[in-house]
């Protein structure tokens, strides 16, 4: 019987669907995001509440864009440890 805190290729497995499903939710957030602000123009907005909003909005662009990355990098690692794991485990 393995260890409750062992990983198994089954866990590494199910790890790295989930990392692939969130890397995909955040890839249509990072769209829609980017989407919305490229239909939206606030030429109206004088002033500094329209420079807060473009600092902001650039700001979360950029964090998604970084969530991102770093979830694609983790199910990359997840899948190669899967891969390498069924393979010594043959």
């Amino acid at each position: 019987m393995a260890d409750k805190n062992s990983i198994t290729p089954e866990l590494l497995k199910d790890r790295a669907m989930k990392f692939e499903e969130l890397a995909d939710s955040l890839k249509k957030d990072v769209l829609y995001v980017l989407e919305e602000s490229d239909e939206k123009t606030f030429d109206s907005w004088k002033g500094e509440e329209a420079d807060m909003f473009r600092v902001k909005e650039d700001v979360v662009i950029d964090s998604l864009k970084d969530d991102l990355d770093k979830t694609v990098k983790l199910a990359e690692q997840m899948r190669y440890l899967l891969s390498k794991s069924e393979r010594t485990s043959k």
